[in-house]
């Protein structure tokens, strides 16, 4: 399957968590390269000059910025909802001796659900650093000139959804405590379980996440070439 499709199959999965637009516009900026030109006699598009290239890396930088934002505003929501979950197992955990089998089912049904949301998440954060590797790369192919590393290295690798360490260690919580609660082996401080996640967890201000996390997306250095890296 041709990535374009791949990502239009992922739209159309997750349309109920993620908008159309939030994900990278790898067919629009294929379109956009399909109108380069080689000027006679010449290896390779010249960056500087060309206005293909600038509007190519003009609507690279914004979709870039633009799944930044999505990504931690989805994280922190999930974050939120996560801790919401383990205070209220542990206080089941607290104010009833045996839990129910009605009580257990219900926690179990929520942490599965969180669970998957959480990998909805990384998903997504997988499937834009593709789209926005393979649109690279087909660019340096059609030009012949080599932006990918540079790009890559410069903007998209800094960007929070790369790592997306937060939302692969609630995975993992989630799952451990899924298995816990079907054993009905329930730590009795839940809190302590999942301290390190609390202090990883950074997005309580998502606009400072944002200017930090995704300020290098928009404000490029002057003495670097303005609409490339």
């Amino acid at each position: 399957m041709k990535f374009g499709k791949k990502i239009l199959e992922a739209c159309e999965l997750t349309q109920s968590t993620f908008k159309e637009d939030s994900w990278v516009g790898y067919k629009r900026l294929k379109k956009v390269l399909k109108t380069y030109e080689l000027s006679p006699g010449a290896q390779q598009v010249d960056l500087r000059t060309s206005n293909e290239a600038k509007e190519f890396f003009s609507l690279l930088r914004k979709d870039l910025l633009k799944v930044s934002r999505e990504y931690l505003n989805k994280e922190k929501q999930l974050v939120q909802h996560c801790l919401l979950l383990i205070t209220s197992i542990q206080n089941s955990v607290q104010g009833l001796p045996l839990l129910t089998s009605k009580v257990l089912e219900a926690h179990l049904k929520q942490i599965a659900e969180l669970h998957k949301d959480f990998l909805v998440l990384r998903n997504f954060a997988v499937l834009n650093y593709c789209g926005f590797t393979k649109i690279l790369k087909e660019h340096d192919k059609v030009t012949g000139c080599r932006t990918k590393d540079k790009f890559l290295r410069n903007l998209v690798n800094k960007q929070p959804f790369v790592p997306h360490e937060l939302v692969k260690k609630g995975a993992e919580i989630l799952s451990d405590l899924f298995i816990q609660v079907k054993q009905r082996n329930i730590p009795v401080d839940l809190q302590t379980c999942i301290m390190d996640f609390v202090i990883s967890s950074t997005c309580t201000n998502i606009q400072e996440e944002l200017n930090r996390k995704t300020g290098a997306a928009v404000e490029p250095s002057e003495k670097k070439t303005k609409f490339l890296i």
